[in-house]
């Protein structure tokens, strides 16, 4: 997918060429976005136009209210993932205090002249223009008087008629319910990280871990022990990873420690990619190092009995 700055778009855009766009945060690209974008790429092709995602840099929640640990993907991931899907652009603006004012009407005009938006598909409950004021419906309403199509796609439901949305996913990673959480992304939840060189109890106590930091910007998961992939250069093992803070040991900042199944490479230094499957046990305090180790080992067979 080729990202482009908005004010840069006019000198790149083919001659009668115009744009179909998703518009929306789509953090985790969970399968309402997912659908959201197919129904860009469909109309793309049908009205001959280039597949395309407005992307705002940062979010508004982070913007507005400075949130910490906030996100289900970084900018990285998203464009990665919405690329997967068929869309060609993405279209980088900047979400600053003049563009967070801009009106209902001027927004809808910006679309259509500035960027050459032939139409646009949103969610049911897609809200623009200063303080979120206008809605999915005023979008529809303000594209008739200018021929701006609007596909407008309604919520997808789970179990037990549950709207999947970006913010109930990070609901269930924060308490713990990652298969939940994963069901929506359609992926597992992940976090990237470049291994760091650890105080060596891991290996002492015959787990050598991995240990990563969680970026600052990422979903923490509930604090505890998981079943979990991980990747590396051209590798793939499972394993079980502790996010947490080492209370055993009175740590203090919250690392992810990651034991990897029948690995024996030095991974420090290389960035690795942790794929969270399964919560296996809440982080708890152990006495001493031996009921430490036994716990490890009963995560350990547990996790193995989740894979056969």
């Amino acid at each position: 997918m080729r990202i482009m700055k908005a004010n840069e778009l006019q000198k790149w855009l083919p001659q009668n060429r115009n744009i179909w766009l998703s518009l929306g945060n789509f953090d985790g690209v969970h399968i309402a976005h997912q659908k959201l974008l197919k129904d860009t790429v469909l109309n793309a092709e049908k009205y001959n136009c280039i597949p395309g995602v407005l992307l705002l840099e940062p979010h508004p929640e982070i913007k507005f209210f400075n949130k910490k640990n906030f996100l289900l993907t970084t900018m990285e991931e998203k464009v990665q993932k919405i690329s997967e899907i068929g869309v060609e652009l993405g279209i980088l603006k900047v979400f600053d205090n003049e563009f967070a004012k801009i009106t209902p009407q001027k927004f809808v005009s910006w679309l259509k002249h500035d960027l050459q938006v032939k139409g646009v598909s949103v969610g049911f409950d897609y809200s623009f223009g200063y303080r979120g004021l206008g809605s999915s419906s005023d979008l529809k309403y303000f594209g008739e008087s200018c021929g701006l199509e609007v596909s407008i796609i309604e919520s997808i439901k789970v179990e037990n008629n549950t709207v999947v949305s970006s913010n109930l996913c990070r609901t269930y990673i924060e308490e713990g319910k990652i298969e939940k959480a994963n069901k929506m992304l359609s992926s597992p939840y992940s976090i990237r990280g470049q291994v760091m060189k650890g105080d060596g109890r891991g290996r002492n106590l015959g787990f050598p871990t991995a240990n990563i930091e969680i970026p600052v910007e990422k979903v923490i998961p509930k604090k505890g022990v998981y079943l979990v992939r991980v990747n590396f250069e051209d590798a793939t093992s499972w394993g079980i990873c502790n996010v947490g803070n080492k209370p055993t040991f009175d740590g203090k900042n919250v690392v992810a420690e990651t034991y990897i199944f029948d690995c024996q490479r030095d991974l420090y230094n290389l960035e690795i990619e942790v794929e969270f499957f399964n919560f296996i046990r809440e982080e708890k305090k152990f006495h001493s190092a031996q009921s430490l180790t036994h716990q490890l080992n009963k995560d350990l067979n547990y996790a193995r009995s989740l894979l056969s």
